[in-house]
């Protein structure tokens, strides 16, 4: 198959000292034969480990413009330390199933919550062939290990008009388990290789599937339902019911307005359209040097002014955005496992918006600069 560049987005929780990850086995998210298995993280250094499934050709950019990079939620910039059992690019190593192999990173900052991983360019492009790995917990073992709950506990929170006094005994983590299970129920997907994911996974009836938990919230669940939830949030929190009712539906509000903007901005595809026009703007400056026509004149001077419209309209839904996200506290946007990847989603388009605006303006100012240059009748 053809030699691929790694894209991921991680999430995470925060980290103080040397941990250890060996069960995660999270697939390429474009369904690759290569998954991360865990990872080795203290205060200096990231270590990824990889594991093979299927035969396939792997390599790792260490100089150039598809050297691979980290970006955490503090915007912190973390570079490639070195690759072991697999070759730099451009040498392709030839992997077989059961092969294993590891990247290691500078970490993260210290109190960072969630991070990305771009591997240069390529994955900032979205090219067809980049890798990426979506939405990886940190501190898994440690999250895990803090919960157990039994059936009877499930079956009864599920039957019962909760009071505090049925949750007193309950630890934080026991009652996030009890609060998941009413969106476990109704099928909604929690990240592959999650600690909520693993725990749900035991049970028959976990039937995961695309849905949004706000879709399950709003439209769901009973009145008694979304009661219990917001007892449970409450006493997790240690706040009033009627506290975090009213915090809930903020919360909800904003994470679904966030989702709505960020798939518009999506599926617009602002920087294929703006690529589209410059490069026929491009074509166009060069005829019309040719031939001094109007006709090639005209569709430089249209699509020019196209591309430029475009790239406005982008900073503006990019700016729409960054208005949203801002308005998401830090305690709302670590609230759940959805209103993580969504935050995290939208950090990533910043990147994304970043290099893309940059990148497509000094493209329009190059070719303006050239039509003033050589144009007899100069900028008009």
């Amino acid at each position: 198959m053809k030699r691929s560049l790694l894209s991921l987005l991680i999430l995470a929780s925060s980290y103080t000292n040397a941990q250890s990850v060996d069960n995660l086995n999270i697939q390429e998210s474009s369904g690759r034969p290569v998954y991360i298995t865990g990872y080795d993280l203290d205060n200096k250094y990231m270590t990824l480990n990889f594991k093979v499934t299927d035969s396939m050709n792997v390599c790792w950019y260490g100089s150039g413009k598809n050297i691979p990079f980290i970006i955490d939620d503090n915007s912190k910039k973390s570079s490639l330390i070195g690759v072991d059992n697999v070759t730099y690019c451009p040498e392709r190593m030839s992997m077989n199933s059961g092969d294993t192999f590891s990247v290691k990173f500078v970490a993260p900052s210290d109190n960072a919550k969630t991070f990305s991983l771009f591997e240069g360019e390529c994955a900032l492009n979205y090219k067809e062939g980049c890798w990426r790995f979506e939405n990886i917990p940190l501190n898994h073992q440690s999250e895990k290990s803090e919960y157990s709950v039994t059936k009877k506990d499930l079956f009864y929170i599920e039957n019962n008009k909760l009071t505090k006094a049925d949750l007193k005994d309950y630890s934080k983590g026991q009652l996030r388990l009890l609060r998941n299970h009413f969106f476990a129920k109704k099928g909604y997907a929690f990240k592959e290789g999650s600690d909520l994911d693993i725990f749900f996974k035991k049970f028959s009836w976990y039937s995961p599937k695309e849905i949004l938990s706000t879709d399950i919230y709003e439209n769901q669940l009973t009145e008694q339902e979304k009661n219990n939830i917001s007892l449970l949030w409450a006493v997790e929190k240690g706040e009033s019911v009627e506290q975090v009712s009213k915090e809930e539906k903020k919360v909800f509000n904003k994470i679904n307005k966030l989702n709505q903007l960020i798939s518009e901005y999506e599926s617009f595809k602002y920087s294929e359209k703006i690529e589209k026009a410059l490069r026929i703007a491009d074509q166009a400056l060069s005829d019309f040097y040719e031939n001094s026509s109007d006709y090639y004149y005209n569709i430089y001077h249209s699509t020019f002014h196209e591309a430029r419209k475009i790239l406005q309209q982008r900073v503006e839904k990019t700016n729409e955005i960054i208005d949203v996200t801002n308005k998401i506290s830090y305690d709302e946007k670590m609230k759940d496992e959805e209103t993580r990847a969504v935050y995290a989603r939208a950090k990533a388009l910043f990147v994304i918006e970043e290099y893309w605006n940059s990148k497509q303006r000094k493209e329009l100012d190059d070719i303006y600069k050239r039509f003033c240059q050589h144009s007899r009748a100069g900028c008009r």
